[in-house]
């Protein structure tokens, strides 16, 4: 399956339309429940001597209060590691853990990141993982980072020196018997 790649900043941006939207909807919904005043429940009591039937109209149980929602708040374990993309390495957040191979040439770091959706905007939260070692996650997103968040977000991954020099080490010893 192939990865769905989007920027953080595009994902955000349609957070926050979706919340907007959402918040257009939900007076409506709430008109159409008080659009069937008319239909009554009825009703029996039992411990009555007469089995009479008795009546609410349907307005009595609907408050005409409209919906909305004051903000929205998920959290989603990511990885933070770096991705080639067009011949140029990037940071990047992933929801699925990377191959055995990718954690070897690239370290990465699990993260937690709490998106919060609320009128005035999104905010972002980068923690430390909730989890030791999370589900595999069928989700196959990679978030691109703008070069500011890049730059935040890079000095959190470890430094991957020693393996560029075990590269070197093993090319030259190749090399060599090669000869």
């Amino acid at each position: 399956m192939t990865a769905i790649t989007v920027t953080l900043d595009d994902f955000c941006a349609e957070l926050s339309r979706v919340f907007e939207q959402v918040n257009r909807d939900l007076p409506a919904i709430s008109e159409q429940k008080g659009a069937d005043a008319t239909q009554v429940f009825s009703y029996r009591l039992p411990h009555q001597a007469t089995y009479e039937l008795l009546t609410i109209p349907y307005d009595k149980f609907h408050r005409n209060h409209g919906y909305s929602l004051q903000d929205f708040i998920f959290s989603l374990p990511c990885y933070l590691t770096t991705r080639k993309f067009d011949k140029e390495s990037q940071v990047v957040l992933m929801l699925q853990t990377p191959n055995w191979w990718q954690k070897i040439r690239h370290p990465h770091v699990l993260k937690h990141l709490e998106i919060q959706v609320a009128k005035d905007g999104t905010n972002l939260v980068l923690g430390p993982s909730k989890a030791m070692w999370p589900k595999r996650s069928r989700r196959n997103w990679i978030f691109l980072l703008t070069e500011d968040q890049q730059s935040k977000f890079s000095s959190l991954i470890p430094d991957t020196s020693w393996w560029r020099s075990s590269q070197k080490m093993w090319r030259k010893f190749w090399a060599r018997k090669a000869e």
